[in-house]
């Protein structure tokens, strides 16, 4: 099955805010942190009872959200910069060996046994060729929710039966 598209701007974005989600590390570090910045008011402030509390979580909450937003808008900032290479028309192809990809400025080969992981998220199927890499392919790439879940299911089971292998 053979799959083309241009992936744009917001393609990438809308991953990234997933993704970011899903990078437990990070968002363990993001709570931390607010908890910390929240805390250290708390105790400069000297408050106690439910206001200071409220206070602080109420704190702690916008600390993390700015952590956040940030953290999402510089990777995808830093990560498109100048880069034409990324927002570009794309052709992906399930092959019996290997996952192709392949764009006007390259042409790459992901072996079914190389693939670490295959997910299905509402506007995407990301294939993930390393823990943080993958190849991005949008909803209207599909011409109906059958074709991408056949798709899917095709690459799913590649992945498996060289897993097994």
């Amino acid at each position: 099955m053979q799959i083309k598209f241009t992936l744009r701007f917001f393609d990438y974005a809308y991953f990234n805010f997933v993704h970011s989600f899903k990078l437990l590390v990070l968002q363990g570090f993001f709570v931390i942190l607010s908890a910390s910045i929240s805390l250290d008011m708390l105790s400069i402030s000297g408050s106690v009872g439910g206001i200071a509390i409220v206070t602080t979580l109420a704190i702690a909450c916008l600390v993390y959200l700015a952590l956040w937003l940030a953290q999402l808008i510089l990777g995808v900032i830093l990560l498109l910069g100048e880069n034409k290479t990324l927002l570009t028309a794309c052709t992906i192809e399930v092959l019996d060996d290997a996952l192709l990809e392949e764009t006007k400025f390259n042409k790459n080969f992901a072996y079914w046994s190389g693939i670490v992981k295959v997910v299905s998220c509402p506007g995407f199927i990301a294939i993930y060729v390393t823990q943080h890499n993958a190849y991005i392919i949008p909803n209207r790439a599909f011409a109906s929710p059958v074709q991408k879940a056949d798709f899917l299911k095709q690459v799913r089971e590649k992945v498996r039966a060289a897993r097994e292998s």
